[in-house]
């Protein structure tokens, strides 16, 4: 925290006792073409805008609680003259100088975008009441309906008085009302105060408070007043300090611009709860930038303030690149970048700038008028009676600025985290810096300590963190924590807010000057990011073969073939409507589609970069419209296998381009088919709820099979001795084991929601396998008996997809667990342990639009300085291209790749042989889980080698007996035995686990904890 910080708030809190600021309330609308919350009306903030502005006076009165008696020029218990801020009198004049204030403001930070014309009515319009009676409840501080009624009387009164107007020329509408506002408040008044807040009521705010049939305030030729801006006539007070009276000025100005952007559209980024600083004086929205300078004015807008209004276009960094040059913006020249964007993911991004005080090097210069008359004030620095947080040696009106940016703390580099999440969510309820440790609009402090916004007792009283010359990046930047450069293990770091690595390393800065340098580099010594491309269309596959750099995509029918570091790209219109199938073929590359009752195959050279040849087949309409399972590859004979919407079995030979067609229509509709790869067999299920598999086309249909449910997906496992098995998802969760000609055994896993899609972990020590499924947050894994594996389940910081990858990353022999979550972060687990792996979770970008896929790249790809690695790509749901490089020795093609298994489609998965356990009863895998038991059951575990029966004896701790539990073990596997104990009392109780077989026995005893 800057030690600075503490003068503010001491020479508030002790030269002026009691001295409160409260945060200005409004509603907030969008105000430029987008999705807007709540049918919000848009606000252009590019071109003319148009203000029209009326004086507003109250019915007279002698209320403590307000300032001034309702009239203007009342406010004072004595003349000041015109050595003040905002000096009387407080006429038309002197509001159309505010206005003019306005209109400098926004015309220089917008570059000349917005145009601010401006109309203050000549009369003064009085209401009917005093001020109190349209002020918020003292019960209720947030209830705007007196201001609505307010807002309502005066521009009733207005349409009366000026019979000539025309309303219809203007956009926002502004009341100068008679008094000082409610920024903040002596000891003795606060609780009781009658002030009216600075406010923005926006048409929904209206419409709250007026009801839904409100359409606005109607004035002559039926037009509809739809938003009103409430703005005192002055802040400045006199307050009681020491037994003495003192004047503390402070403008208007700061109120006045702000409440305009809350009309343009912008939220307050100060913290609503609260009223305290989030961003401080690096943006507009915030109090200690409304009131800068004695509120005279502020710094220019945040960067995200200037994007989010249409007025600039940031320099999207993806890539490494050295010696980023970036300008403050009034240095800036044609073709400068004044703003760089780094995503993070698809919902997060940093945005750099540059901030200079005093880019011309020439102080600070002030226009200001008193009256008619035009004065200039310049200062070479902040010093005395002209400062941030008091600038009370000035008079008068001030117009204009020459560097705005003079009211940021100091000089350098400021990089902001922006989630557009945290904003979307929290934008209509006005919100979105109202958490100061989640926050939408971010300050990445440059000396480590978030503490802007934070809360400090002190022997003087509560202060609150504001920033210092410490929380600029820079060269020369003393701060103790400060190295330079901002990375994953920086303070602050580069993680996103979920805590995902994003591997983003900005480092290198230069000294403070006009033009400041920066070094980027996304990735570290294992990590590297290689694309994140906003693509253009609706995305239906994504793909990418191993050792090539490229990455295959289906754009609603089209097939794109794009190079992942260049530019470069093969698109092949109307290719396929269907996950296509891709291998290589005698030292090519084949890509074989299907588009409506067409085969299309694609042939290409080995390096991608050129078509050798390009085919097209028609099937005919009693063999279907269409294809509508993925297209399946089967090495033997370069057979590709497709299944039509009527039923129909498709075969085509690559070598000669004929293809065979088989009906299966009284089996039902087609939903995947399994190709053995180098086997002349393959497998497939139907919705009629069959499974079929055999030698293709010889005897296939007397082996069709009855599953337990309507199928879902098909998984291949093939085993050394032949023996083939096959997995089967059903609707119902259920799952169908199928070996040696029938269903061996089916079981029901039991989740959340509904299971979408399974993959296959393979345990390379024993041969064994495991199915994996997602459930919410967790990942299941179960063996082909439906038992949950030991160490599962894994559990995620958040919401997982439904689609699971596994392969090697590390080299260590086991296989690990690659999920990506519903917020864009990829998990990966080591699939025995289930620990997470080091340098994950990573930020890639939002929820998966298309299932991901994982392929290996060597470095003779020249893709990155590393030997070899796997790569993993996706699309996500905001069509963002993301792939990551995973840097690893010997990277394995084995594993479960793509959703399909791998790129051929054909759902298989090779095992090694098996290692057999041969103890009969091994004691380490007999135990319960979970223990201690806090829930209303366990499960008491066994391993045996051969199929056995078991008896489970369970006493309680005085060994009196509770039960008996019967079941059977599979041989070669592990089992399990449930025990309700919803009407077991707390204790401990002993289980005596008993084993048998035909010839082997055992028993083993074990201890069960249950607390309830």
């Amino acid at each position: 925290m800057n030690k600075s910080n503490l003068k503010i708030f001491l020479w508030l809190g002790i030269l002026i006792p009691g001295l409160l600021f409260a945060g200005s309330q409004s509603e907030k609308k969008f105000s430029i073409t987008r999705s807007l919350p709540n049918n919000s009306t848009q606000n252009a903030a590019i071109g003319k805008l148009k203000i029209l502005a009326v004086m507003v006076e109250f019915q007279e009165d002698n209320d403590e609680y307000t300032y001034g008696n309702g009239k203007f020029g009342s406010v004072y218990t004595e003349d000041y003259g015109d050595t003040i801020i905002d000096p009387l009198p407080h006429d038309r004049t002197y509001f159309e100088n505010h206005l003019e204030f306005a209109k400098n403001y926004f015309y220089k930070v917008s570059d000349g975008k917005l145009n601010i014309e401006y109309t203050v009515l000549p009369e003064i319009i009085t209401v009917s009441k005093t001020m109190r009676n349209y002020a918020p409840p003292l019960t209720n501080p947030d209830d705007l309906g007196g201001l609505a009624n307010f807002a309502g009387e005066v521009w009733d009164l207005a349409d009366s008085v000026y019979a000539d107007l025309d309303f219809s020329q203007y956009d926002l509408f502004t009341i100068f009302h008679a008094g000082a506002g409610a920024a903040f408040y002596p000891t003795g008044k606060i609780g009781y105060e009658r002030d009216l807040p600075s406010v923005f009521l926006g048409f929904n705010t209206l419409q709250k408070y007026l009801g839904n049939d409100f359409a606005g305030f109607t004035v002559k030729n039926d037009f509809n007043i739809r938003n009103t801006v409430i703005l005192p006539s002055t802040e400045s007070k006199e307050v009681q300090s020491f037994g003495e009276k003192y004047l503390y000025q402070m403008s208007i100005n700061g109120l006045i611009v702000s409440n305009i952007g809350s009309y343009l559209g912008l939220p307050d980024l100060f913290n609503t709860e609260t009223g305290v600083t989030a961003i401080d004086r690096f943006g507009l929205m915030d109090g200690n930038a409304i009131f800068a300078y004695s509120g005279l004015f502020p710094p220019e807008p945040s960067p995200w303030e200037k994007i989010f209004l249409g007025w600039v276009e940031p320099v999207v960094l993806n890539a490494n690149v050295n010696n980023v040059h970036i300008a403050a913006k009034l240095a800036a020249a044609a073709g400068d970048t004044v703003i760089v964007k780094i995503p993070i993911n698809d919902h997060e991004y940093f945005l750099v700038e540059n901030r200079q005080r005093d880019v011309n090097k020439d102080g600070i210069t002030l226009t200001y008028k008193i009256g008619d008359n035009v004065y200039t004030f310049n200062t070479q620095k902040d010093t005395g009676r002209f400062r941030f947080d008091n600038a009370d040696t000035m008079r008068g009106v001030v117009v204009d600025v020459d560097e705005f940016d003079w009211a940021v703390p100091a000089n350098g580099i400021v990089i902001w985290h922006i989630d557009e999440k945290i904003i979307n969510e929290k934008y209509a309820e006005n919100r979105v810096n109202a958490d100061l440790y989640n926050k939408g609009v971010d300050i990445e402090e440059a000396d480590g300590i978030q503490d802007i916004g934070e809360l400090f007792n002190t022997v003087f009283g509560e202060v609150y963190g504001i920033a210092g010359e410490e929380d600029l990046w820079y060269k020369g930047n003393k701060a103790r924590f400060y190295k330079n450069r901002f990375g994953s293990d920086t303070k602050p770091n580069s993680n996103s807010n979920s805590g995902a690595k994003s591997f983003i390393t900005i480092d290198n800065f230069s000294e403070p000057g006009n033009v400041m340098t920066f070094d980027l580099f996304i990735g570290n010594d294992r990590f590297l990011k290689l694309a994140n491309i906003l693509l253009d269309g609706n995305y239906k596959f994504v793909g990418g073969l191993d050792n090539l750099p490229y990455i295959f995509l289906i754009n609603n029918h089209d097939l794109i073939i794009r190079h992942l570091e260049s530019e470069y790209s093969l698109v092949f219109p109307e290719f396929s409507e269907v996950s296509p199938s891709i291998f290589s073929a005698s030292s090519n590359f084949v890509v074989v589609g299907a588009n409506n009752n067409q085969f299309n195959k694609l042939t290409l050279s080995s390096a991608l970069d050129r078509v050798i040849s390009q085919n097209s087949y028609n099937f005919s309409e009693n063999e279907g419209s269409k294809v509508i399972t993925p297209v399946t590859y089967r090495g033997l004979n370069f057979y590709t296998l497709m299944g039509t919407d009527i039923s129909r079995f498709l075969r085509l030979d690559h070598f000669t381009g004929i293809y065979r067609t088989f009906d299966f229509s009284e089996y039902g509709k087609i939903v995947q088919i399994s190709a053995y790869r180098d086997q002349n067999d393959f497998a497939l299920i139907t919705d009629g709820g069959y499974f079929i598999t055999g030698k293709f086309p010889n005897d296939v249909k007397n082996r069709a099979l009855n599953l337990s449910g309507v199928p879902v997906k098909l998984i291949t496992l093939l085993k050394p001795d032949g023996k083939n098995e096959f997995i089967v998802l059903n609707e119902n969760n259920g799952f169908d084991i199928i070996a040696e000609g029938g269903i061996r055994n089916s079981f029901v896993i039991n989740t959340a929601d509904t299971i979408k899609d399974f993959a296959i972990y393979v345990n390379q020590t024993n041969g064994t396998y495991s199915i994996l499924v997602v459930d919410k947050n967790k990942v299941l894994s179960f063996n082909s008996f439906g038992i949950l594996n030991d160490n599962f389940p894994i559990t995620a910081s958040s919401e997982l997809n439904d689609y699971i990858l596994t392969t090697d990353l590390n080299n260590d022999g086991v296989w690990d667990i690659l999920v990506s979550s519903v917020d864009g972060n990829l998990f990966a687990w080591d699939g025995a342990s289930g620990d997470l792996l080091q340098g994950f979770p990573i930020s890639t970008g939002a929820s998966l639009k298309v299932p991901p896929v994982l392929f290996t790249i060597d470095n003779s790809q020249s893709l990155t300085n590393f030997k070899s690695g796997i790569i993993y790509a996706s699309v996500d749901a905001e069509n963002y291209l993301n792939c990551w490089f995973i840097a690893t020795d010997n990277p394995s093609s084995y594993g479960w790749h793509s959703v399909a298994g791998d790129l051929y489609n054909s759902y298989t998965i090779t095992l090694p042989a098996e290692n057999i356990i041969d103890e009969y009863f091994p004691e380490s895998k007999a135990y319960n889980w979970p223990n201690p038991v806090y829930g209303n059951e366990t499960y008491i575990r066994y391993f045996v080698a051969e199929d056995s029966d078991v008896e489970v004896t369970i006493l309680d701790a005085a060994g009196d007996y509770v039960t008996t539990l019967k079941g059977t073990g599979r041989g070669g596997f592990d089992n399990e035995i449930r025990w309700d104990v919803s009407d077991v009392p707390s204790g401990v109780y002993f289980a005596r686990i008993n084993v048998s077989s035909a010839d082997k026995a055992a028993a083993k005893l074990i201890k069960i904890a249950i607390i309830k």
